[in-house]
Formats: C-alpha cells, structure tokens, sequence
C-alpha cells in the first residue's frame, strides 16, 4: 500500500551526518525514483550507473556559469571511457574525447588567418581520431584543410580510387603498348571530383599518347610532330598553313613543297618542275665556285631562257660549257654537232686568225 509524506507549508529536508548516504531503495534493478520538479546536484560528481541514459531535452549544456572570455579551463568537452587493456588496433586503450580547446590554432580560410579555438576529436593521449561522415556543410564558405606542418590529404585504403575519377575503359580496351588512335584516352567521369596524382599523371599520359599528334595549332594552321615508335609511319615535323601542308622534318631533311634541304644539298622533289631560285628587283650572287656536273644530254631549248650546261666531252670550243636557246637559230646543226660550246679565250684568237 502507497505512503505519501506530504508537506503543506515550507521545505523538507533530509540530512545525515557528515558526509553520510541517503539511499532510495527500491530493490536491487527493479522500481524507479520519480522527480516531478528540476533536480539540482551541487555535489562536484553525478555518477550514473544505469546501462540507458535518456535525455529529452535538445540542447546539453557543458561549463555552465563560465564567467571568463572563453574556457577558462582551455578545455571542454565529453570523455567516452574505454577501460584498459590493448585496443582492436593493438595500442593501449586510450579514452576518447571530443574536446573543444581554446589554446589550439585552426585556419580560417574566410579571414585567411589562425584563428584560437578548436573542436578536436583525439584520444586521451593526445593522438588525433578519425570521424566517419558523408558530408561537410561549410555553408557555402571555403573549406580549409591542414594549412599548417607537414601533413597531406590522402586517399589510402580506397580500391584503385582513380577509377573514381576517370573513366578507364578505352584505355585499357587499347591494350599495351596503345595504339596512335584517340579512342583509348580516359576521360573524366565527373568535373567536380578530386583526383589523386594517380589519376592526374594517367590522364596526362593517356593525353599526350594519345594526343592527335601533339601539336602547336591556332584555328587551321598548325605544327604537328608524329613519331614512328607510335604512328607506325615515317617519325616528321609537319606545318600546315591555312590547312594545307606546305612543309616538313622528316629522315630526308627539311621538305617546303618541292623543294627539299638535306645536309648542304637543295633538290627539287618533284621532277616534272624546275627549281627556280628567284631574286626580287637584284641580282643572285654566287660567293664561291659554280660547279657543273657533266650532262649526258643536251636539255630542251625553252623560249627566252638560256639553258648552260657542261659535258664531259669538248668540242671546238675546247671548254665543254654549252648553251641552248631559241634566239641561235643553231641548236641542232644538220651535221650533229648539237648546241653551241662557249669558246677558250686562245681558241677565239685561233679561230678569228683563221676566219
């Protein structure tokens, strides 16, 4: 049967002597103690054994009646008790505090200064613990991470996390070594995700091997160079202009359309053409000797141009440097002796003594 003590006027109070216990017993693990007003605890500790805590209110409120400008203590904040012994890592267990702490630096990247007061998440020997989340909410204001010491951000543990951030399927459709075709690039899968290096350095591969020829270009004019290890074809530097290929490096030299430059030879690649050295409004000048090499035929005589050449065998002439024009009127004499020889100074003499 209930008891209830009731008091009409003034206050109750229950005391003991110094330092004694008041107990509510109402048997071990079994009823409850029920306060239907605010319960003040003035004593330094509350211990509370119960294997369930269950709060309704929202807010939890630690240093209460803080008068400094901040924790005067330094620290704040809650201890998760891991009792002793060695730990699932293999260390010493170490309790678990999510301590705010006012002596701690952390970069603002809004002020873009260090900035006292730090939430921290570590065990009780000062090691740093991970946090597990899906996201950061910095709303809408930059996010500043280490910015201070050694450290950097890394992504070790994760199953080939460059995969993540590119897509690796033509590349490895390719095979190795990779073809010279564009197909086998990666691409990036998503323009907002962070790379590793990993991933930088294969997509700066997969671009520059499979680059469409690396190239120096502005709209249709261009430089591109190809290399026979990965083209398959001749290794060449080739110039485009307007998009027209006007020239190029290759094994033979320098080639400008028809006109080719190896080492102290100018040539001319296309043998239905003349090679035609042209000077505008002055002379061409030779500064040094003009060797003819010996023609074994005589060349075609073209209107207004004279045409000289050299034979290995002399006529009249005792020089074996012939010409061949239109104006003479004597290209091919009836009796076989072909186009005119230029005449020695003393054969001239001769010839002008006996003429």
């Amino acid at each position: 049967m209930s008891k209830i003590l009731k008091i009409t006027d003034g206050d109750y109070k229950v005391k003991t002597g110094y330092a004694g216990t008041i107990t509510l017993d109402t048997g071990p693990q079994a009823g409850a103690v029920v306060i239907t007003g605010s319960l003040v605890v003035n004593g330094d500790y509350t211990i509370v054994e119960s294997e369930t805590l269950t709060v309704k209110d929202n807010v939890i409120e630690l240093n209460v009646g803080e008068t400094g400008p901040g924790v005067s203590l330094t620290t704040a904040g809650i201890i998760i008790k891991r009792g002793t012994g060695t730990d699932t890592n293999g260390f010493a267990s170490s309790d678990v505090q999510i301590i705010f702490d006012e002596t701690v630096q952390h970069f603002d990247p809004v002020t873009v200064t260090n900035k006292y007061g730090t939430l921290i998440f570590k065990y009780a020997n000062n090691t740093l613990l991970g946090i597990r989340t899906n996201s950061i909410n910095t709303n809408g204001q930059s996010l500043g991470l280490i910015n201070a010491g050694n450290g950097y951000i890394t992504v070790t543990g994760t199953s080939n996390y460059e995969t993540k951030i590119l897509d690796y399927t033509a590349w490895n459709l390719a095979g190795n070594p990779q073809p010279a075709v564009t197909v086998g690039r990666t691409t990036v899968i998503d323009d907002d995700r962070i790379p590793n290096i990993k991933a930088v350095k294969d997509f700066v591969d997969s671009s520059l091997y499979y680059f469409t020829t690396p190239i120096i270009a502005e709209g249709d004019t261009s430089v591109r160079t190809y290399d026979d290890s990965i083209s398959g074809g001749l290794s060449r530097i080739v110039f485009n202009v307007n998009n027209v290929e006007r020239g190029q490096f290759n094994d033979n030299g320098f080639n400008v359309d028809n006109v080719r430059l190896l080492s102290n030879t100018v040539s001319n690649t296309d043998v239905t053409q003349d090679l035609t050295l042209t000077a505008i409004n002055s002379n061409i000048k030779v500064s040094g000797y003009l060797n003819l090499v010996d023609q074994v035929t005589a060349p075609a005589d073209t209107s207004g141009v004279n045409k000289l050449y050299s034979k290995a065998t002399t006529g009249p002439g005792n020089t074996g440097l012939y010409f061949v024009n239109t104006r003479s009127g004597e290209n091919f004499e009836v009796d076989g002796a072909g186009p005119e020889e230029l005449v020695s100074k003393k054969r001239a003499i001769l010839f002008s003594m006996i003429f």
